[in-house]
């Protein structure tokens, strides 16, 4: 016993008794925290994890689906529909009583797009499966996945991996009859504007879902990621027994806000039945691949296929073990804390941070008014200054960062967003060393003052984060936001180690210079100092300050690990917070992403502001940790980081820039323009040396569009294009009734453009009786005419329609203009779609 005592008390002692040691068990234990956070964010299940699937033949699906773009326009979107009605026809065979297959070719749709008002009609070509529960009182299960792709994709993230998931978790319950039914909704047209899912909600089948899981594809590869659920009921299903949960409730925030732009199948169901609660399970990663071709199977892995399938089935499970009848509940907050995921209804969530923003500071101010000395120091305007000072400077410093960084390279994170995230932390904690160190030289503080800092700054910082607290509360309330649960860990931790502060000073300071108390409390030294008296000439006995002088090395050992203390408690949990909110969901979601619209630098504000708060925990314990030679080589380091970001190529092979492209035929005016969307100065230097546009003189570039004269498509049609689309008026001679008839070759989709608003009566005999300009037609064979029925206001003046007709299909050079460009192109870039139609043809007829 005694031996261990002295064992301890020399590891004590060798450990905590200089800055540099100090320094290094801090580091140690910000490491051992992100060992345990890394095992969570890159493990992954085995390939045999749950008995009864078998991913090797969900592989073989994936291969199956993906061997060429089967867009919803396209013959190869029949071979793929074949394919998944055989794989679900042999299941039939197997349980014909309890598996029913339906061929859903009489499903159809109409509806007026959100914010305008163009009605679209679209006829299904969804494959639906159901399987019977044991208990037919539970109302059923929907599982979801579109097996279309884009035009410009093999689609194997999206959505071949949520196809061939589905396939094998359709086999399954085929042998495992579950607790209650289960429909499965593979859909088609979910590309082009959840028109699948649309036509879903129209069968008889959807008329008594509970709840939904969506399989879906917004990025390539990696791992899925829960994007969003309805509520907190529905989101238990997904986490209850899943040690491979990757969930981030940022997704469903920006949704909300319309940071997100586009949309999954999981809008339309959750609309469905006045309101279903559901879970949307996508992959997110690596969007500048996403919807190219190269989302294709070589740029995939069936580590993530099994990642999705393993999560799927466990949600899957969960619901349809769930023994009650409505799946009802308040909105969801979920996030990782150091290996595993919380879960908190966000309502009880934000009434707890309402009492927290009352109760705390309360009690922080009860108890400071029995420590005179510390509210003495809390009142001095030196400290404030300091602290408000740096912070401004490290935010203005940051500000000129990201200024500087989007003139200079503003593209630089699409290919090295780990460079540039680790650059913000080096900028942030650059900031802050130099401007503490600056504003307390320059402010004249004591040296009293100097051995108080660390204990004054915890508490400003703790006003710091009670204030974040606040707007974040505010703001979640008045928006419904959960992604600001990062601040309540910076609040929580600031107010403990506050408290902190207070059994420091009142059970290892006050005793200490009792000795040598001050009439007045308020002039009572804070800490002790560690070289001498800390208050100048003694007054007192020299007997007694050489007692408390000789206690200097101790005094001096319980600083330092009271500091390993205050760090420990204050810094490593939102250290991590902020850490994981960026470096797993939000940089991953939307570093590629800023080619995707006009130019912003939002995403280098936001995560700069983020990191800020991760590091400003740091500022209380820099001058310890930190001597003026580490600060130097923090700058050197800082230095060569930014000449390499700055220096650094935006876009390479494994991070391409994504181009939109399409081709137009103006078939009354013979005006063929192919158009490739304008990231300046990339699209300059792809087209200024392609070949087929040197000499065009058509060739220019107007704001975001570059476009140059194309070639013309071929289609397979044998005869002049003029004849790819035919329109035809009949007059009704007895009422006002006209019907104007579109034949076009080999097209599923057309659109219809008045020149003024028409009362249509029909499409395709589907009864509409609404006045509109726009109409957005897709049909469910080829071949099939799109037929109009409108209702002449006034036979004197005419009315002019455009059609225009879509073509996806680029195989046998039916596009040559795209293929060609796309065999050009250098490998740094790719090209994708730019909406339905990678050819689109118009034609205007006078009504």
């Amino acid at each position: 016993m005694q031996f261990g005592k002295s064992l301890l008390k020399h590891v004590y002692t060798r450990t905590f008794k200089s800055s540099l040691t100090c320094s290094i068990f801090a580091f140690t234990l910000l490491m051992i925290f992100f060992v345990l956070d890394w095992k969570r964010m890159n493990v992954y299940p085995r390939l045999d994890e749950i008995p009864g699937l078998n991913v090797l033949r969900a592989w073989d699906d994936l291969q199956e689906i993906t061997k060429s773009p089967h867009p919803y326009n396209s013959h190869a979107s029949d071979v793929v529909r074949n394919y998944i009605l055989e794989e679900l026809y042999k299941l039939k065979k197997q349980d014909e009583g309890n598996v029913e297959v339906i061929d859903d070719l009489s499903s159809t749709t109409t509806f007026i797009m959100p914010d305008t008002n163009i009605r679209s009609y679209f006829e299904g070509s969804n494959i639906l499966v159901r399987f019977r529960g044991d208990n037919e009182r539970l109302r059923p299960i929907l599982l979801s996945s579109h097996f279309d792709s884009v035009s410009t994709g093999f689609g194997a993230t999206d959505n071949g991996m949520g196809v061939a998931s589905a396939l094998e978790l359709a086999r399954y319950y085929a042998e495992h009859k579950p607790e209650r039914d289960l429909i499965i909704n593979f859909n088609n047209a979910e590309e082009d504007y959840l028109y699948g899912a649309r036509a879903f909600t129209e069968h008889e089948w959807s008329k008594n879902v509970t709840a939904f899981l969506n399989l879906e594809g917004a990025g390539a590869g990696g791992k899925a990621l829960l994007f969003r659920s309805t509520n907190n009921h529905v989101a238990r299903s997904y986490f209850k027994s899943n040690r491979f949960a990757f969930a981030s409730v940022l997704g469903i925030d920006a949704f909300k806000r319309g940071v997100i732009k586009s949309e999954t199948d999981y809008v339309v169901y959750e609309k469905m039945n006045n309101g279903t609660a559901g879970l949307d399970l996508a992959f997110f990663r690596n969007r500048g691949i996403y919807h190219t071709e190269r989302d294709d199977i070589q740029h995939t892995s069936i580590f993530s296929l099994n990642h999705m399938l393993v999560n799927a089935f466990i949600s899957l499970r969960n619901l349809l073990d769930e023994k009650s009848q409505h799946f009802k509940g308040s909105s969801p907050l979920y996030f990782p804390v150091f290996g595993s995921y919380w879960q908190i209804n966000l309502n009880l969530h934000l009434f707890l941070n309402v009492v927290f923003l009352i109760a705390c500071p309360a009690i922080l101010f009860m108890c400071l008014f029995r420590f005179p000395s510390l509210y003495a120091q809390l009142k001095k305007p030196c400290y404030l200054i300091c602290f408000t000072l740096s912070s401004l400077f490290v935010l203005i410093f940051d500000y000129v960062v990201v200024q500087s960084l989007t003139k200079l390279n503003p593209y630089v994170i699409h290919s090295s967003p780990d460079a540039v995230l680790a650059f913000f932390f080096l900028t942030n904690l650059l900031g802050l060393v130099y401007s503490f160190r600056y504003v307390a030289t320059h402010s004249r503080m004591s040296n009293e003052e100097l051995s108080c800092i660390e204990i004054v700054l915890i508490w400003y910082v703790s006003m710091f984060w009670y204030i974040s607290l606040l707007i974040a509360t505010l703001t979640s309330i008045v928006r419904g936001l959960g992604s600001l649960y990062f601040v309540n860990f910076g609040f929580f931790c600031s107010f403990f180690c506050c408290i902190l502060t207070l059994i420091r000073v009142r059970y290892f300071v006050d005793r200490m210079v009792t000795i040598n108390r001050p009439a007045n409390p308020e002039q009572m030294p804070l800490v002790q100092s560690t070289s001498g008296n800390a208050y100048g000439t003694s007054r007192y006995p020299q007997h007694r300050l050489k007692a408390v002088v000789s206690k200097s090395a101790s005094v001096k050992l319980n600083d330092n690990l009271w500091s390993v203390l205050f760090f420990s408690c204050l810094v490593p949990l939102p250290l991590f917070t902020c850490y994981n909110l960026l470096s797993e969901v939000f940089i991953p979601a939307v570093h590629q992403s800023l080619i995707d619209g006009p130019y912003s630098n939002t995403c280098y504000k936001f995560a700069v502001i983020l990191v800020f708060m991760a590091i400003i925990n740091s500022s209380p314990f820099v001058f310890r940790a930190l001597s003026k030679k580490s600060s130097a080589i923090l700058l050197m380091l800082w230095v060569s980081l930014l000449f390499n970001i700055l220096r650094a190529e935006p876009f390479n092979e494994k991070a391409p820039i994504k181009f939109r492209v399409f081709q137009h035929l103006n078939l009354d005016t013979s005006e063929n323009l192919f158009h490739v969307q304008n990231i300046e100065p990339y699209t300059q230097k792809v087209l200024n040396d392609y070949p087929k546009i040197i000499s065009d003189t058509s060739y220019q570039c107007v704001d975001r569009d570059c476009f140059y004269e194309a070639e013309e498509p071929t289609l397979g049609f044998d005869g002049p294009l003029q004849n790819a689309i035919n329109i035809t008026l009949h007059k009704s001679l007895n009422s006002s009734l006209a019907e104007l008839r579109v034949d076009a070759f080999e097209t599923k989709w057309c659109y219809f453009d008045f020149s003024v608003p028409v009362y249509v009566d029909s499409i395709n005999g589907f009864e509409v009786q609404e006045e509109h300009q726009s109409l957005r037609l897709g049909v469910r064979n080829f071949g099939t005419p799109f037929v109009v029925k409108t209702v002449a206001k006034d036979e004197d003046s005419p009315t002019n329609v455009t059609v225009t007709c879509m073509w996806d299909e680029f195989d046998h050079d039916k596009i040559p203009s795209y293929t060609s460009l796309l065999n050009y192109i250098p490998a740094w870039s790719v090209l994708t779609k730019n909406s339905t139609g990678l050819l689109k043809m118009s034609k205007t007829h006078v009504m």
